[in-house]
């Protein structure tokens, strides 16, 4: 493990969803510890770069950041017709993503918000990069099928 583990002390905690903390061994720690600060680099880089994950985009599109849809969308030109039927359509899309299951959702935000290319995407699951390829296909056609265009 690279980096500057931390000093050794007695006991070591890690936090848990529900309860305050329970005790584990320093092995255990030194794992979570740099798990948890891969992440925060991570969302610390992202923040950086204004990037935009399916998490935070119901928080931009409804206007609950600082920050405006129009800085995630281009402009739509048009019609005022045509910019509401862009703004129902990004809703619509929104709701059915949330209707998609975790690791779909995941992978769709990897692959069209984060810019990850399905080689790479393929490398992490451990799977050939045609599996990545269907299991991409399966979800947009999962998606038609909730935004009802079949």
């Amino acid at each position: 493990m690279s980096g500057k583990a931390p000093k050794e002390r007695e006991h070591y905690f890690i936090p848990l969803e529900g309860r305050e903390a329970c005790e584990v061994e320093r092995e255990v720690y030194l794992c979570w510890y740099a798990g948890d600060r891969q992440e925060r680099y991570q969302r610390e880089r992202d923040r950086k770069n204004g990037l935009c994950s399916l998490e935070n985009l119901p928080k931009i599109v409804y206007g609950e950041d600082s920050r405006s849809c129009a800085d995630v969308f281009p402009a739509p030109e048009g019609s005022a017709e045509d910019v509401v039927m862009r703004k129902l359509l990004t809703e619509q899309l929104y709701h059915a993503l949330g209707r998609l299951r975790q690791e779909d959702r995941q992978l769709i935000d990897r692959i069209f918000f984060e810019g990850v290319s399905m080689r790479s995407c393929a490398r992490e699951m451990g799977v050939t990069h045609r599996a990545v390829q269907k299991r991409r296909d399966s979800i947009l056609k999962n998606l038609r099928e909730l935004m009802n265009f079949d």
